[in-house]
């Protein structure tokens, strides 16, 4: 579950040389928040909500990112 996303992580930060844009920090930390919250809740417990609130972001970045918390799953 974690290659994915630590993948994602990695090209962000090779692409250290280019600015990282607030748009990939949020996506990155939403990524990162999802994962600590399915681990400790589960998917179904787990609420975009959650995931918004422990990830620092409004609900409608989680969504403007994911389109459901099902496709969010689908890029861990």
């Amino acid at each position: 579950m974690q290659v994915n996303a630590a993948g994602y992580l990695f090209k962000v930060l090779k692409s250290m040389d280019k600015k990282i844009t607030r748009s990939e920090m949020k996506r990155s930390a939403v990524i990162s928040a999802a994962i600590a919250e399915f681990k400790a809740k589960g998917f179904r417990a787990t609420s975009m909500d959650d995931i918004a609130k422990s990830a620092a972001v409004s609900k409608r970045t989680v969504y403007n990112h994911f389109a459901s918390k099902e496709a969010l799953f689908s890029a861990i």
